[in-house]
């Protein structure tokens, strides 16, 4: 949560609730400056929640949930803005499906955050 909260120009978050999967979303989400949040299978965390909270009126349009429903239920899913949902029956093979989904990640110039 602390970067995500750094990060500014964020119009998408990615959600999980795996290190796995976190994992094979990682390169896409942080070429796109897109934050991954961790979730619980039914239930939003509060840091989570608060984070959202806290974005209401901002430019986030959008969510990508990493998993199938077995990971992050559909009443957790639908609580996000805009969700696509991404998932294989292993990570080796979801990140095969979501390269070729979406495409190989950019090469960023730069992580835009906040100055402290």
């Amino acid at each position: 949560m602390n970067i995500a909260k750094q990060m500014v120009g964020v119009t998408k978050v990615a959600i999980t609730n795996s290190i796995p999967d976190a994992l094979s979303i990682a390169s896409i989400a942080s070429a796109n400056n897109e934050p991954i949040l961790i979730t619980d299978k039914d239930a939003i965390p509060t840091s989570v929640g608060a984070y959202l909270a806290s974005t209401t009126g901002s430019a986030i349009t959008s969510s990508d949930v990493i998993g199938g429903t077995g990971v992050i239920s559909d009443a957790v899913e639908s609580k996000f803005p805009s969700p696509t949902r991404h998932w294989g029956n292993t990570e080796y093979f979801f990140y095969i499906f979501l390269f070729k989904k979406i495409g190989p990640p950019p090469i960023p110039t730069a992580l835009p955050i906040k100055p402290t």
